[in-house]
C-alpha cells in the first residue's frame, strides 16, 4: 500500500486578527475585544496577548493567552481547522462527481464556480489532527453559540496555556483511500477570541448572558 510521508503533510501556521471594540453607555462604558490573530497580538482596548510557539511541523503548537492589562477580563474563545489545497487542481464538477475517492474525500468550500474543495478531519471516526489540549481547558464551558467560555476571571498580568501540541495520524491517512488527496492538502488551526472586562452588566449587555461572579470563579448559564 502506498504511504504518505510524515513531513510532505505540513500545518500551515496559526491565524490570528484583531478588532478593538468601545461600547460606551451613558453611566458605564465597557471594554470589549473580539479577534482572529497572525502570531502575537496587542489591543488597544487591553493589552492582551495571544502568543504562539510552533516549529512549522507537526508536534510543538503551543497557545498561551495573557492579560497584560490592570483590568480583569472574562475570555471566550473558539477555534477553526480546515484542510487547504496546496495546488488547486481545478477539478470540474463531472470529475468530482465520477471519481470515488474525490467524491468522498473531498467537500465543496462554497457553491461558486471556483471548485475549491476541503477534506474531512475525521477518518472512520477518528481526527486525522489530534490536538493535545492543556488542563487548563477543562476550565472552558461549551456554549450553545460555538464559543468555549472561561469559567475563571483573568486577572492582571495572568497568563494560561491551552494548546500543547498536534499530530497528525499517518496510521489513518495512509490506510485511507483519500491519501493523495491529504498528501495535496495542508491543515489550517485558527483561534478567535472575545475578552470583555470582569462584570456581570458587561457580560449581560454585550453576551446575553446571566452570569453569578463567585470570587475569581464564573458561573456560566449552560
Amino acid at each position: 500500500m502506498k504511504k504518505i510521508k510524515d513531513l510532505e503533510i505540513k500545518p500551515i501556521l496559526f491565524i490570528i486578527l484583531i478588532i478593538s471594540i468601545f461600547l460606551i453607555g451613558i453611566t458605564l462604558a465597557y471594554f470589549y475585544n473580539r479577534g482572529t490573530f497572525e502570531n502575537k497580538f496587542k489591543s488597544s482596548a487591553y493589552n492582551v496577548e495571544l502568543n504562539e510557539e510552533f516549529n512549522n511541523n507537526w508536534g510543538k503548537k503551543e497557545v498561551n493567552i495573557t492579560n497584560k492589562d490592570e483590568t480583569p477580563i472574562i475570555l471566550r474563545i473558539n477555534y477553526n481547522e480546515i484542510w487547504v489545497e496546496k495546488k488547486q487542481t481545478n477539478l470540474s464538477k463531472n470529475q468530482i462527481d465520477n471519481n470515488p475517492n474525490n467524491g468522498s474525500c473531498r467537500t465543496k468550500i462554497s457553491s461558486n464556480e471556483t471548485n475549491k474543495y476541503t477534506l474531512s478531519n475525521i477518518i472512520d471516526g477518528e481526527e486525522v489532527v489530534t490536538k493535545s489540549w492543556t488542563s487548563t481547558w477543562n476550565d472552558f464551558i461549551e456554549g450553545n453559540d460555538g464559543w468555549y467560555y472561561y469559567n475563571k476571571i483573568l486577572y492582571a498580568n495572568e497568563s494560561i496555556k491551552i494548546l500543547e501540541n498536534i499530530s497528525l495520524r499517518n496510521d489513518l491517512v495512509s490506510s485511507s483511500n483519500c491519501y493523495e488527496d491529504y498528501n495535496n492538502y495542508e491543515y489550517e488551526l485558527s483561534f478567535n477570541y472575545e475578552a470583555i472586562q470582569a462584570d456581570i452588566s458587561a457580560v449581560k449587555d454585550i453576551w446575553g448572558y446571566d452570569i453569578t461572579l463567585n470570587g475569581g470563579y464564573i458561573l456560566w448559564p449552560f
